[in-house]
């Protein structure tokens, strides 16, 4: 019985410690907006990779 009582205290603080309410969720949300390349909102593409070097010329 006495493993009973430890197992349930266990079980419910583990419960408490990770339980948050709505208000500590929505303090956490801070959502930093990362900036475009340009004012009107725009994504600049990526830039391109350079081409492949050219194969070697193996003699024959």
């Amino acid at each position: 019985m006495k493993k009973m009582s430890i197992i349930a205290a266990i079980v419910f603080l583990s419960l408490y410690t990770v339980s948050c309410t709505p208000e500590a969720l929505a303090e956490e949300e801070n959502i930093e907006l990362q900036g475009t390349g340009g004012d009107d909102g725009d994504v600049p593409a990526p830039p391109t990779p350079p081409p492949p070097p050219p194969p070697p010329n193996v003699g024959g």
